[in-house]
């Protein structure tokens, strides 16, 4: 009876066998159901897993949102600062603009800085253009100087941006094992919306 079932399960005309491809060293093992792949290159390197890895992606998600609610700060408060600062629509749109303007500067300084240096050095510079760009809007209220400083910490803000954009995928390959990548850089990548979100909240 057992027999059988196996023959209705199993097409006689397919064989067991192993079929090695060389440039990848990997091996797949064809049975009657499925293909089982199994990777035999013992020079790939496995990702070393950390339990600190978890506060990595916390410190990390922080400065996304930071970078994600400067950027977007002024939308929110666009009447308030018209009002207080005597701007016009424009200044508000151009405010908003610096993020993609100087996202398009950085970005391929900023691969360069990781291929180079690490995700470490990149994630600490574009951190440190975020505070600078937070500390030149906190400057001064003069309507006479705010319109230049708000401009230039909106444009340092906007630098931070392909770091807090792109470089989730790349720390979740140096931190994260293969079956936590796909959770950590989705949280990394969706906290830098989250912080937007925030600002227009509060």
């Amino acid at each position: 009876m057992e027999s059988e079932k196996q023959s209705l399960l199993c097409d006689d005309g397919i064989d067991n066998t192993d079929t090695l491809y060389t440039e990848t060293n990997t091996v797949i093992h064809t049975t009657c159901s499925h293909n089982v792949i199994i990777n035999t290159d013992e020079s790939v390197p496995m990702t070393k897993v950390y339990k600190r890895r978890w506060y990595v992606m916390v410190i990390f998600c922080l400065f996304a949102m930071s970078q994600g609610g400067s950027w977007s700060i002024y939308g929110p408060i666009s009447a308030t600062t018209e009002d207080a600062f005597g701007w016009r629509d424009s200044d508000i749109a151009l405010l908003t603009a610096w993020g993609p303007i100087a996202y398009l500067i950085t970005t391929f300084p900023f691969a360069w800085l990781i291929d180079t240096k690490g995700i470490r050095v990149a994630s600490l510079t574009a951190t440190f253009l975020t505070l600078m760009g937070a500390v030149a809007r906190c400057i001064t209220t003069d309507p006479a100087y705010v319109t230049w400083t708000s401009n230039i910490g909106q444009l340092l803000n906007g630098l931070a941006g392909p770091i807090a954009y792109g470089a989730p995928p790349v720390l979740s390959a140096l931190w994260f094992p293969a079956n936590e990548r796909t959770t950590a850089t989705a949280l990394n990548t969706v906290l830098n919306s989250v912080g937007s979100a925030l600002t227009f909240t509060l």
